[in-house]
């Protein structure tokens, strides 16, 4: 293995489910946190231009032993960043040994040593992470994408990304006002350029656009590594919450926030007007209810309010609902080797629910071309009718065997024209 080919594998921020009952990251926490990097590492690496040293190489990467030793450093606490950097520490012999530093923002907590196991080969990778674009905003996060991000079709899903978006936003507001209020996103815009699948490594870059009285305009891009390929862009918007999940009146002025985190990003460009007709205020007489659920521990952030990864969850579970009322079930989808991708979304959050809330998603239709369909989903109190949030989708016919867009099935374009009639 390279001696010198040294990079972080991860960043991003302590979540409720890695720490114990002081707020600390625990150690178990740690050690998976440093075997994901590891395998990351490997993955980066085994897919990357590659040059002959040797005639040793990394084929296969088992780890053989690990030993994890925790430092002096107190170890990172729910809500700040933590970050792990891998190098190579010995490449003798059969069974190179890596270092891994996991450190938060007071040092490093953890060190370990991994010993793998390879077979040879006259293949040596020599590069890694993208350098980052000059144009581009600071990087917050690193991360690969595993099976669990993906959806039925072996797509990453739009929950991840948004998950991406949500940690991001954490980190920014960490590292650029750390005396602030937790800042949430309360408006995203989603548009997808690339798929991503399972084993990707990605980069999440993001900056600040402009401040207004409501909040702060933040734009991520979500890039492939080490191929620097931007696979999406997310809009959002993010303001200060009451304790009800309300946007409060944003007093903050752009010189409070550093001047190298506002710009215009011309790298990643501002999505196109939504298509029309947008979503109402309060569903319309078409909507369907397509989910009833209640916001448990696992949907919650670290100060109580619903993540987005569990309010885009909903959307997908809302979306299979209503597809199949128009005759798109999963067994169609699966027959026919055919699927809905969701290539543009807005979402506008009126009030965050919080832990513990009862909630109704109404789904409808909204318009539709041959090979597209829109339609909106209404997030409600089940128990007073309140409209926490409102999604608007863009879901285009996609033919799994080619992953190529195709028509929509005649059958559902005539059950959807009979709609615009009634």
């Amino acid at each position: 293995m390279v001696e010198n080919c040294e990079m972080y594998c991860y960043q991003g921020m302590v979540l409720p489910h890695q720490t114990d009952a002081l707020g600390e990251m625990r150690m178990d926490a740690a050690t998976t946190l440093l075997i994901e990097s590891v395998d990351a590492y490997l993955s980066l690496l085994s897919r990357s231009d590659t040059v002959s040293i040797n005639d040793t190489a990394v084929i296969k990467s088992p780890v053989v032993e690990i030993t994890l030793t925790q430092n002096e450093s107190p170890p990172p606490k729910l809500g700040e960043i933590v970050s792990c950097l891998i190098s190579v520490l010995s490449n003798k012999g059969l069974k190179p040994v890596l270092s891994a530093q996991l450190s938060g923002p007071r040092g490093q907590a953890w060190l370990a040593t991994i010993e793998l196991e390879y077979e040879a080969s006259n293949r040596l990778p020599k590069t890694a992470l993208v350098t980052d674009k000059l144009d581009w905003p600071p990087r917050r996060l690193i991360r690969q994408l595993r099976k669990k991000h993906c959806d039925q079709a072996g797509h990453v899903n739009v929950q991840a990304f948004m998950d991406l978006a949500d940690e991001a936003v954490a980190v920014l507001c960490i590292q650029s006002r750390p005396e602030l209020p937790r800042m949430q996103v309360v408006k995203t815009r989603i548009s997808f350029k690339q798929e991503l699948f399972e084993g990707d490594m990605v980069s999440v870059f993001s900056g600040i656009r402009s401040i207004t009285s409501t909040g702060v305009d933040v734009v991520h891009g979500i890039v492939h590594q080490p191929s620097g390929r931007l696979a999406c862009i997310l809009e959002t918007h993010i303001a200060s919450l009451d304790s009800m999940g309300k946007i409060k009146q944003f007093t903050e002025t752009v010189e409070t926030f550093p001047g190298e985190l506002i710009n215009d990003w011309p790298s990643l460009p501002c999505a196109r007007e939504p298509a029309l007709p947008r979503a109402a205020n309060l569903p319309h007489s078409n909507a369907l209810t397509s989910v009833m659920a209640v916001i448990d521990a696992w949907d919650a952030d670290e100060v109580g309010f619903m993540n987005m990864r569990a309010l885009v969850n909903l959307c997908s579970t809302g979306a299979r609902q209503y597809l199949a009322t128009l005759g798109l079930t999963g067994l169609r989808f699966s027959q026919e080797k055919i699927t809905v991708a969701a290539v543009d979304y807005l979402i506008e959050i009126h009030q965050r629910p919080r832990l513990g809330c009862n909630i109704t998603v109404r789904s409808g239709y909204l318009s539709h071309t041959t090979k597209s369909m829109r339609f909106s989903h209404h997030f409600m109190d089940s128990n007073d009718g309140t409209v926490f949030a409102t999604v608007e989708i863009v879901g285009v016919m996609l033919d799994l065997s080619n992953h190529r867009s195709t028509e929509v099935p005649k059958d559902v374009l005539e059950y959807l024209s009979r709609v615009i009639s009634s």
